[in-house]
């Protein structure tokens, strides 16, 4: 990125990221797959099922490394401009 004297450029992670192992999904699958299949079996609870299978689902699609955040503020004629870019 090319800089002029007057503008501030810095890249940051969204937030915190923790590494998963092969284990931790496994688990995170087995525990889903037995709470749904409980509450087809016992509780007969279709909706209930379906809302699990999407919180699973939604965990394993959040559970991946953090985007890089870049952002600079750029000095023009007194006007400071702010740019975030995310990846």
């Amino acid at each position: 990125m090319t800089q002029n004297k007057n503008s501030i450029s810095w890249k940051a992670p969204e937030f915190r990221h923790y590494p998963k192992t092969s284990t931790w999904y496994l688990t995170l699958i087995i525990l889903s797959v037995a709470a749904i299949a409980f509450f087809i079996i016992f509780e007969k609870d279709i909706f209930a099922a379906v809302c699990l299978a999407i919180l699973a689902i939604l965990i394993i699609i959040f559970s991946r490394p953090a985007c890089q955040t870049s952002a600079s503020l750029k000095d023009n004629r007194r006007l400071l401009i702010a740019v975030f870019t995310f990846r």
